[in-house]
């Protein structure tokens, strides 16, 4: 499973549990205050998937281009 927020994505975590403030991920948490609005998506993940490379468009996981000079 992968979190969706305004943020960015984390993950993939095998277990997501909302608590009253935050997100129990396999044992990371991730507060309300931080994160925002959320989602939590089960997509086929790609090959070598690295949340801060990808985004989520509400459908599919997409990637980000990569940064200038790489």
């Amino acid at each position: 499973m992968i979190v969706a927020t305004s943020v960015g994505l984390f993950g993939p975590y095998a277990i997501v549990q909302a608590l009253d403030d935050r997100l129990l991920c396999d044992g990371a948490e991730l507060p309300f205050t931080v994160i925002g609005a959320y989602s939590v998506i089960d997509p086929p993940l790609p090959a070598g998937f690295y949340a801060p490379n990808y985004e989520w468009d509400g459908t599919e996981l997409q990637p980000l281009p990569a940064p200038e000079g790489e």
